[in-house]
C-alpha cells in the first residue's frame, strides 16, 4: 500500500514537472518567436528607470561604456556605433574616398553628412538620440508592455505584441511613420505650433551654436522632448531638456575628438498637463570625453484617466562650455529665469 502511494506521488510529481517544463518551454518559444527574449537586458520597469540609466551611460566615454555594459552582460546599439566610429581615425586618412568606402561598409552605424556650413562631418547613426545606449542592436527597448524603436529624430512605440512590425520600420525619420495604425511617435525635435505658456518666456524647443578655433571646434545643442508611457489606469508623462556638447577636429572631415570639457548649464522647461508648470535646474562640472549629453532638467508625473492636453517648450536657458583648445561656446534665452 505504501509502495502504491509512493508510486502515485512519484507519477503525480512527474506530471507536474512535465507540465511546468512544457509551460516554460511554450513561453520560451513564444518569446523567441516574438523577439521578446532578445529584450531581456533592454527591459525597464518604468520611465524613471530608463532615465536613471540614461543619466549614467550618456556621460561615459567609450572605454567606460564598454566596461559598464560588459559587467551588465549586454551590448547596446549606441555602443556598437561608437566602436565602429572609433575603429578608424579620420585624422590619419589622406583620401576622402577611403573614408567613404569605410562608411559604405558600415552604414548601419556611421555616416558622412554635411554640417550647418556644408562641410562634411563624420558621425554615428542616431548620434543625438540619448536613448541609443538603452536599445539592443535592433534599436529596440521595452518599458513594461510597450516596445520602442530608436530613430535619428525620436522614438516610435507600440504594444509588445506588435514587436515584429516595429522591427520592420526602417525609415530615417519618425515623421515618415506618423499616422500608421498602432504606432505612437515621440519626436525629439518638433516645432511648437500649439498653445504656449506665455509669449515672453517661450524659447522654442531647440537651439545650437558652434565655437571654432582653427581646425578645432565645440558644438553645443539644447533640445527638449517628452515621452508618454501607458500604465495601469493611466500614463506616466515625462518632459526633459538635454544639452549635447561635442568637441571636434577637422582633417579631411570634421570628426569627434576627446577633450577636457568645462560646462555650466542652466535650463527652465515649461510643460503642460492641462495646466502649465515650470521646472528649473542646473548642473556644472569638468569631464574628458568626445561627446557629453546632460539631461539638465526633467519632470515626470503619473496621471490617471484620459482627455489630457500635453505641451512643452524651453522657458529659458543660460549655457556655457569650453575646452582648452577652443573659446567658450554659449547660448542664452530669458536667462533671468534660471539665474
Amino acid at each position: 500500500m505504501k509502495k502504491d502511494k509512493f508510486s502515485c506521488q512519484l507519477i503525480y510529481g512527474l506530471i507536474i514537472c512535465t507540465f511546468i517544463f512544457s509551460c516554460e518551454k511554450e513561453t520560451k518559444i513564444k518569446n523567441e518567436e516574438s523577439g521578446l527574449q532578445a529584450l531581456e537586458n533592454f527591459y525597464f520597469n518604468s520611465l524613471n528607470e530608463i532615465f536613471a540609466r540614461m543619466e549614467i551611460v550618456n556621460t561615459l566615454d567609450l572605454n567606460k561604456l564598454i566596461a559598464f555594459e560588459e559587467q551588465a552582460g549586454y551590448t547596446s546599439f549606441g555602443r556598437k556605433c561608437e566602436e565602429v566610429y572609433f575603429s578608424i581615425d579620420p585624422g590619419s586618412i589622406n583620401s576622402i574616398e577611403v573614408l567613404h568606402e569605410f562608411v559604405s561598409h558600415n552604414q548601419e552605424y556611421v555616416c558622412l553628412e554635411p554640417d550647418e556650413f556644408g562641410e562634411l562631418e563624420y558621425k554615428v547613426v542616431n548620434g543625438n538620440n540619448p536613448f541609443r545606449y538603452l536599445a539592443n542592436e535592433d534599436k529596440i527597448f521595452q518599458v513594461e508592455s510597450v516596445v520602442y524603436k530608436v530613430f535619428e529624430d525620436g522614438l516610435v512605440s507600440t504594444e509588445k505584441q506588435n514587436l515584429a512590425q516595429l522591427k520592420t520600420l526602417n525609415c530615417k525619420s519618425v515623421n515618415e511613420i506618423d499616422g500608421k495604425d498602432g504606432f505612437t511617435i515621440s519626436p525629439l525635435k518638433t516645432e511648437s505650433k500649439t498653445q504656449l505658456k506665455d509669449a515672453t518666456y517661450n524659447c522654442g524647443r531647440e537651439q545650437g551654436t558652434i565655437s571654432t578655433n582653427g581646425n578645432e571646434r565645440l558644438k553645443m545643442d539644447i533640445t527638449s522632448t517628452w515621452q508618454l508611457n501607458p500604465t495601469v489606469g493611466g500614463y506616466n508623462v515625462w518632459f526633459a531638456s538635454d544639452v549635447i556638447i561635442t568637441p571636434q577636429k577637422q582633417a579631411i572631415v570634421w570628426y569627434r575628438v576627446s577633450r577636457e570639457i568645462n560646462y555650466d548649464l542652466n535650463v527652465a522647461i515649461d510643460y503642460q498637463i492641462n495646466t502649465w508648470g515650470r521646472k528649473v535646474d542646473d548642473c556644472s562640472g569638468t569631464t574628458t570625453t568626445s561627446k557629453l549629453t546632460k539631461t539638465v532638467v526633467s519632470y515626470n508625473r503619473d496621471i490617471t484617466g484620459t482627455g489630457f492636453t500635453f505641451n512643452y517648450h524651453l522657458g529659458g536657458y543660460d549655457l556655457w562650455a569650453d575646452t582648452p583648445e577652443v573659446y567658450p561656446a554659449s547660448l542664452s534665452c530669458n536667462e533671468g529665469l534660471v539665474d
